[in-house]
C-alpha cells in the first residue's frame, strides 16, 4: 500500500509542479516570448492582439524560407485582428492571384523593394502604399488598376531581380516601379568576409532562412510540458524574434554596432563594390527591356538628419539616376523632390500615414503622366 501511496504522491506533487509551471508560464515569461515559442513548437504563428502589432513587425514569424530568395512573406501569417496580409503568391495582399483575377485589370503596375515598399509599419493593407498608390492611378486613369505589392522587408535589388524574373510572365505587369537603396548596403555590413571575399550573388552575406535552427533548440517534451516550455524560453535570445538575424551572416559585433558607427563605416567602405550593386540594377533593367516592360526607378529618400549610412545611400543613388540612359527607363528623383518633413516619417526611412498618402500622390502623378505619354506615342505610331 505504501508504494501506491508513494507514487500517488510522487504523480500529485508532479501535477502540482507542472500547474505551477504553467501559470508562470504566462506570468513570467514576456507576451513576445511566448507567442515565439508557440509559433517554434506549432509552426503557426497564431492571432495575435493589437498589442502585439509592433512586436510582429520585424519577426521571422512573418516570413519562410524560399530556395532562390533567401525568403518570402508568410502566407499563413495572420496579423493581429486576425487578419491574413499575405496571400498564395506570398505578395503583401488580402486577394489570391489566378490567371483570371489578373487578367481582369487594365493596368498592373509591379511594386519592387523592401520594407518601405512592404510597408513594415503599416499593419492594413489597405493604407500601404502600393494599396494606396493603386487608388490614385484608378482615379487619375479611370482605368481598372491593379498594383502588386512584392516589397519584402530586408530584401535587396538581388532579391527583388530574382523575385520578378520569377514572376514577371504570371503577372505580366505594364511597368515595373523599383525602390531600393538602403538593403543593398546591408550585405557589405553584415559579413566577416574579407573585402576579396564578397561576392557578386551576395552568398557571402545572404543565407536562406531556417526555422528549424531555432526550433531544434526546443526540447520535443515542451509541446505538452508547461515545465520544458518554460525552461525552453531560455534557449532564444531577443535576437531569434528578428529576421535579420537569421537571413545575414556575420559576428555579433556587425549585428551590434551600438555606437560604434565609425566601425561600420570602416567595415563596408572596405568591402561595398557598387559595380555589384549597379549589375544588379541593370538585370533588371535588362529584364524588362527584353519583355517590353517600361521600368520606373526611384532614387531612396530619406528624413532629414545625419545618418551615419547615408554616404553609401548618396552614391547608390547616383547610380540609380544614370539608369534612365537605357531605353524604356525612367528614373523618378524621389530622393531630391520628395519632402522630406518629419510628418512623412516614422524613422528615418519608413513612411508614416501621412507620408504614404503624399508619396502616393506624387509617384501617381509621375505614373499617369508615363501612362499618358505611352499612350499618345502608340497613337502617332499607329497614324
Amino acid at each position: 500500500m505504501s508504494g501506491y501511496l508513494l507514487a500517488g504522491a510522487v504523480i500529485g506533487g508532479a501535477c502540482v509542479v507542472e500547474l505551477a509551471a504553467r501559470a508562470l508560464w504566462r506570468v513570467v515569461v514576456p507576451r513576445r516570448r511566448r507567442m515565439f515559442i508557440d509559433y517554434l513548437l506549432t509552426g503557426r504563428a497564431g492571432e495575435l492582439a493589437e498589442e502585439d502589432r509592433e512586436l510582429s513587425r520585424p519577426s521571422l514569424m512573418r516570413y519562410r524560407g524560399h530556395p532562390f530568395t533567401a525568403f518570402e512573406p508568410d502566407p499563413d501569417f495572420v496579423a493581429a485582428g486576425g487578419v491574413r496580409i499575405h496571400n498564395n503568391c506570398s505578395f503583401r495582399d488580402s486577394v489570391d492571384y489566378t490567371r483570371e483575377y489578373v487578367d481582369s485589370f487594365d493596368l498592373r503596375v509591379y511594386l519592387a523593394g523592401g520594407s518601405t515598399v512592404y510597408d513594415t509599419c503599416v499593419d492594413d493593407n489597405a493604407q500601404t502604399f502600393a494599396a494606396l498608390l493603386q487608388d490614385e492611378l484608378t482615379r487619375r486613369t479611370g482605368r481598372r488598376v491593379k498594383v502588386f505589392n512584392a516589397g519584402v522587408g530586408n530584401f535587396t535589388s538581388f532579391q527583388s531581380f530574382t523575385r520578378l524574373a520569377a514572376w514577371a510572365d504570371f503577372l505580366r505587369p505594364h511597368v515595373v516601379v523599383v525602390y531600393q537603396g538602403i538593403n543593398d548596403i546591408t550585405p557589405f555590413l553584415y559579413t566577416d568576409v574579407p573585402p576579396k571575399g564578397v561576392r557578386p550573388d551576395l552568398a557571402h552575406s545572404i543565407r536562406p532562412l531556417c526555422v528549424a535552427e531555432v526550433r531544434d533548440r526546443l526540447p520535443r517534451s515542451a509541446r505538452w510540458s508547461g515545465l520544458v516550455r518554460l525552461f525552453a524560453a531560455l534557449a532564444v535570445s531577443d535576437e531569434d524574434f528578428n529576421i535579420r538575424f537569421h537571413t545575414l551572416g556575420g559576428s555579433h559585433k556587425v549585428h551590434h554596432i551600438g555606437d560604434d558607427t565609425q566601425f561600420a563605416l570602416d567595415h563596408i567602405a572596405q568591402r561595398i563594390d557598387y559595380g555589384i550593386i549597379r549589375s544588379h540594377y541593370e538585370n533588371i533593367v535588362a529584364l524588362c527591356r527584353f519583355r517590353d516592360i517600361p521600368a520606373l526607378f526611384l532614387t531612396e529618400r530619406l528624413m532629414e538628419g545625419g545618418e551615419w549610412y547615408r554616404p553609401f545611400l548618396d552614391r547608390i543613388n547616383d547610380i540609380v539616376r544614370e539608369l534612365d540612359r537605357h531605353e524604356g527607363c525612367h528614373v523618378l528623383d524621389f530622393d531630391r523632390l520628395f519632402p522630406a518633413d518629419a510628418e512623412n516619417f516614422v524613422d528615418a526611412m519608413h513612411f508614416s500615414a501621412r507620408g504614404n498618402e503624399s508619396r502616393a500622390g506624387f509617384v501617381g502623378a509621375h505614373l499617369a503622366g508615363l501612362f499618358t505619354a505611352g499612350k499618345e506615342a502608340a497613337t502617332c505610331s499607329q497614324d
